[in-house]
């Protein structure tokens, strides 16, 4: 339950009388507070269900925090939370935490001695204190549309189900990489697809808030660079066989700043450390992920593994160089696995 300072009601509730009590500058509500006018100088405020806690990793990022924050106080519901995990941040985010105001509920947690320790374990900060019928997953430095958590509510309103959302980039036109991922993922499915488990993303993705706490979030094993979401994905699909929905009208916007070139240094790295792990932890996911075929003695997998050869990667960027972006999506996506079974087979990043 929390508080709305909205002057109106929202549409799921009803206004009853009540008494306020106060104590100790707490208040103490009966449980059948929920909708209950509380009259306060200048503002009416309402006892509100909890419908969503939105869970953000935040670190050195505290512009794009607050644009964030901004963009979810312009929100078109009340009956939300937002839980921050601080990352070890040095920037003043901490302090201007400390200090800002919202109209909804507004928590930030750290690590211990605010030690920096990765997605996985800054997101499970929120873990123990999550209130909401459904847990939206956001980065800091998106910003969500005002009916971001209506066109969520839509999909996950049928039981059982996951909601991904469109994630719209708006350097896709200018940074080839951007482009290149603005099209994969659940982007390659209709708008309400089924699509498979291993598409499971954080950016922008909404669940039951019981699938993320009763399996105990995160898997904090997995510090570097990817592979955190997928393994998630894969313990909620394992424990709950829920469906997974691309839901294109669920929009957060950003800006991704990062090159093709950078991108694959971060692929090998997953490869070598996170997927590593994960295929070590869960054996039958070899084979979605390919790495069944490095070290194989079969003839196919081997001419695989073969190909994705430091030398051929050369050819492939001198075509990304040059081609039209039809073609470049054929070399990309090569360079994409090579990358990531590189790190795999040899460890290195």
């Amino acid at each position: 339950f929390g508080f709305s300072s909205k002057a109106t009601i929202p549409g799921h509730l009803k206004p009853i009388e009540f008494e306020r009590f106060k104590a100790k500058q707490q208040w103490h509500l009966p449980l059948n507070a929920l909708g209950k006018k509380i009259s306060g100088i200048g503002s009416d405020w309402y006892f509100c269900a909890m419908l969503f806690s939105l869970v953000i990793p935040t670190f050195n990022n505290l512009p794009d925090l607050k644009a964030c924050l901004l963009a979810l106080d312009r929100m078109e519901r009340d009956d939300f939370e937002v839980l921050i995990g601080v990352d070890g941040s040095t920037d003043g985010t901490l302090e201007w935490l400390k200090i800002a105001h919202f109209h909804f509920n507004l928590q930030y947690f750290t690590h211990k001695d605010n030690q920096n320790r990765g997605r996985s374990a800054t997101r499970n900060l929120a873990l123990p204190h999550v209130r909401g019928t459904y847990t939206l997953f956001m980065d800091s430095d998106m910003e969500a549309t005002p009916d971001l958590l209506q066109q969520h509510l839509r999909i996950l309103e049928r039981g059982g189900a996951i909601s991904i959302g469109t994630v719209d980039y708006s350097n896709k036109d200018n940074n080839l990489w951007v482009r290149y991922t603005s099209e994969r993922g659940v982007a390659k499915y209709d708008d309400g697809a089924l699509v498979p488990f291993q598409y499971f993303i954080t950016p922008n993705t909404a669940l039951p808030t019981e699938y993320f706490t009763s399996i105990g979030g995160f898997d904090e094993a997995i510090a570097n660079y990817g592979g955190e979401d997928m393994e998630l994905g894969y313990r909620i699909h394992s424990t709950f066989r829920p469906r997974f929905f691309f839901n294109a009208a669920a929009v957060v916007s950003t800006t991704q700043p990062k090159q093709l070139r950078e991108a694959m240094l971060q692929l090998r790295e997953y490869g070598a450390t996170g997927l590593q792990y994960i295929t070590q932890k869960w054996p039958e996911l070899r084979s979605i992920y390919w790495v069944n075929r490095c070290r194989s003695k079969n003839i196919g997998h081997r001419m695989f593994e073969f190909l994705t050869r430091p030398f051929f990667q050369r050819i492939a960027w001198w075509f990304v160089g040059w081609c039209p972006f039809f073609a470049q999506r054929i070399f990309i996506n090569y360079l994409v696995i090579s990358h990531v079974h590189e790190g795999y087979r040899t460890g290195a990043y």
